[in-house]
């Protein structure tokens, strides 16, 4: 059975005889379609929207190996940790941020 460029070790009489393969399996069923979609989704949608604005900060490699410390140390997201410095900035200078 040797096709364009391919070749085979040959067979000993005691390894066998050599099969054809095997025809192609009809494809499955797909599964029914999910009336609400799927878990995941949900979860997603009715997840309550705790901080509406994103802020995109640039930072430099010192701060970056830093935060990176301070997260392992914390268990924390750098997002959190981030939320929380700025939190703090802006309660020392702004007398008028609160946070409710």
């Amino acid at each position: 059975m040797n096709d364009a460029g391919v070749t085979t070790a040959p067979t000993d009489k005691d390894q066998g005889t050599r099969r054809s393969p095997a025809a192609v399996s009809p494809p499955l069923a797909s599964p029914a379609p999910r009336v609400n979609g799927s878990p995941t989704k949900a979860r997603r949608q009715s997840r309550p929207v705790q901080f509406p604005v994103q802020l995109k900060l640039n930072i430099t490699f010192a701060m970056d190996a830093s935060l990176q410390r301070v997260t392992r140390r914390l268990r924390l997201p750098a997002g959190v940790i981030g939320r929380l410095a700025l939190m703090q900035y802006l309660a020392q200078q702004d007398r008028e941020y609160r946070e409710d």
